[in-house]
């Protein structure tokens, strides 16, 4: 405990930002026996057969050596992770959301919701995971002048949610519409999209 606050403050100390991307190891270390149950997820229509095909462990060239159990003794290293990210928020360090899609079950788009209640479960306020999604990466670009926030003369690329994440991160998930360079998707145009990306990807593997 000691070793960790002590590398918390001195990576706060030297304004280092961190993206721990948590949503990497939840869904990394999955066994195969828990495999079909990941793939029967409904947004893994989204994701193309091939890509499925390469999540399975025995495909993982980190994975394939091992056994189910080893894999299972992997999955502590989350509890870690989280500890490492509590210390690094009670700090006050940089956190930043990433989610390193393409890696196993990590879906685009969804992962991101879902790295955000994983930073809400390390001690995060909603406010402060959200910053750590929007006005953070901003900042670390140096862009907050066009992006980052919701303000006159900015860039209107924003995501419209019918509740209110500042109360409950999940509400995140709740999208109305989509503007992006300041035009507006209607979540029912997004489904279409999204639809047609299932289709496709149907297609391809009969």
């Amino acid at each position: 405990d000691e070793k960790r606050t002590a590398a918390a403050e001195l990576t706060a100390k030297h304004g280092v930002w961190n993206v721990p991307t948590l949503i990497l190891s939840h869904y990394l270390f999955t066994p195969r026996s828990a495999v079909a149950a990941q793939l029967e997820r409904p947004e893994m229509r989204w994701v193309h057969p091939s890509r499925r095909a390469s999540w399975n462990p025995d495909a993982d060239f980190r994975l394939k050596r091992m056994t189910d159990e080893q894999i299972k003794l992997l999955g502590a290293t989350l509890v870690e992770q989280k500890r490492q990210v509590a210390a690094l928020h009670a700090a006050g360090a940089r956190l930043l959301v990433g989610s390193d899609t393409a890696n196993p079950f990590v879906v685009a788009g969804i992962s991101v919701h879902e790295e955000l209640a994983l930073l809400v479960a390390c001690g995060l306020g909603p406010y402060e995971a959200l910053v750590a999604a929007t006005r953070g990466p901003a900042e670390l670009l140096g862009v907050e002048d066009q992006r980052g926030t919701i303000a006159a003369g900015k860039i209107a690329d924003l995501v419209l949610v019918r509740g209110n994440p500042l109360e409950d991160i999940s509400a995140t998930r709740e999208i109305v519409g989509v503007a992006l360079r300041g035009r507006w998707h209607p979540v029912d145009k997004l489904h279409e999209h999204l639809d047609n990306v299932a289709s496709t990807f149907e297609q391809a593997a009969n």
